[in-house]
């Protein structure tokens, strides 16, 4: 039913009511305008409601074709995998993105980014290698930090990035 007639179907039962009980012309108006101006928040609420969903629903679709152009998968990957969300205050759809893969049969890598959608600009990068090797007939690990960035900070663990990250992905 359209915002229209729900006015007007409203309008027609508080004044049925009205005639019922015997309000009079100022009390019936009264109340028809306070019922009206609950009824326009109402639809106000809906309206804004769909619109965000509408826009959470086209970041969705959006960020699914640009992950699938932008991060094909190959024999190295480990692990591939996105994360969007529509920031309503920024008016952005932001796509967070995490990436491990193999650099020699005992060694990985993790990177993860977070991208602008629309624009196809980066706002953050998470670099870190993790290698492995045999010394006499021991497994000795080294990680390593490469990159590890927000915007313009530069942050010095996952930790960090992490935080960095979450403004832009909640809201």
């Amino acid at each position: 039913m359209t915002t229209y007639k729900l006015m007007i179907v409203a309008t027609s039962i508080v004044a049925g009511l009205c005639a019922l009980v015997g309000c009079s012309d100022s009390e019936r108006l009264a109340k028809l305008e306070k019922q009206n101006q609950e009824l326009q928040a109402q639809i106000k609420k809906q309206e804004s409601a769909s619109a965000l969903y509408d826009l959470q629903a086209k970041c969705a679709k959006d960020a699914a074709a640009w992950f699938r152009t932008n991060f094909p998968a190959d024999k190295d990957t480990i692990l591939l995998n996105q994360t969007n969300h529509y920031n309503r205050s920024m008016n952005k759809c932001f796509i967070s993105v995490e990436y491990h893969f193999s650099t020699s049969s005992v060694s990985w890598s993790n990177a993860m980014s977070l991208w602008d959608v629309q624009e196809n600009s980066q706002y953050a990068e998470y670099r870190e290698g993790h290698w492995n090797s045999w010394v006499g007939d021991k497994l000795q690990s080294s990680d390593r930090l490469d990159e590890c960035y927000a915007s313009t900070t530069k942050c010095k663990s996952i930790q960090e990035f992490n935080s960095s990250v979450h403004p832009y992905m909640n809201d």
